[in-house]
């Protein structure tokens, strides 16, 4: 859409989206897998411009900044993506830039799955799947 349509952006919240246990894109490994080409696909067709739109800070700042979102949502594959894109993108840095970015690559190193509720879903999830084919298979 970006590419036929110009973006603005509006400070109101527009979209709201409800998470819950029962929702199925949270268990679905082909959505993961999707969701993540998705992703990376559309960090790759933003332009310079575009991010510059979107915010002044330097290209490497933002992709690290998405990185750390996106590995919280479980899309992993993709952060690393982003994460990858930072590196790719980091010019000459300030010290101030530069310490900010030491600071969320930080961050980004801390995070781990099991600190986000949708990974303990997820997990149930599949242990009930295993039990009930268990199951199954026994009568």
């Amino acid at each position: 859409m970006a590419k036929r349509y110009t973006f603005v952006h509006l400070p109101q919240v527009l979209v709201k989206v409800r998470v819950h246990a029962r929702q199925g894109s949270l268990s679905l490994e082909s959505f993961a897998a999707e969701s993540n080409q998705l992703i990376k696909k559309c960090l790759l067709d933003l332009s310079v411009e575009e991010i510059s739109r979107i915010t002044n800070e330097p290209l490497s700042l933002f992709y690290l900044k998405v990185a750390i979102k996106l590995k919280l949502f479980l899309f992993d594959d993709a952060a690393v993506f982003a994460r990858d894109l930072s590196e790719r993108d980091k010019g000459p840095e300030s010290w101030q830039i530069s310490l900010q970015r030491m600071r969320l690559i930080g961050l980004y190193s801390i995070l781990h799955p099991k600190l986000n509720p949708r990974y303990w879903v997820r997990r149930l999830r599949r242990l009930r799947a295993m039990k009930r084919k268990v199951k199954h298979e026994d009568t």
